[in-house]
């Protein structure tokens, strides 16, 4: 089994992601951290993660619950989180 890279990803022009995480299955997540209960996506979000060729989108939070915020982007706690990551 191999293991995750984790990258930082910024544009030229500064629109960044928190992580990017290449999964060993290749599958590509962006996670955008967020402070706060009611966390909110940069207007490029969606963009970046094209351009990155993404798999999955998550904004982890500081809040309990998972939840979608739109159709292909998932808030998630931290808890909730590691449990995928531990489990792929």
């Amino acid at each position: 089994m191999g293991h995750a890279e984790t990258y930082f990803y910024r544009t030229a022009a500064g629109a960044k992601i928190d992580m990017v995480i290449r999964m060993p299955s290749s599958e590509i997540w962006a996670v955008e951290i967020k402070y706060g209960n009611a966390p909110k996506l940069g207007r490029h979000y969606s963009v970046i993660c094209d351009d990155v060729d993404v798999t999955r989108k998550y904004v982890v939070y500081s809040g309990s619950d998972e939840f979608p915020v739109s159709s292909d982007v998932t808030v998630i706690s931290l808890p909730r989180f590691m449990k995928k990551l531990g489990s792929c």
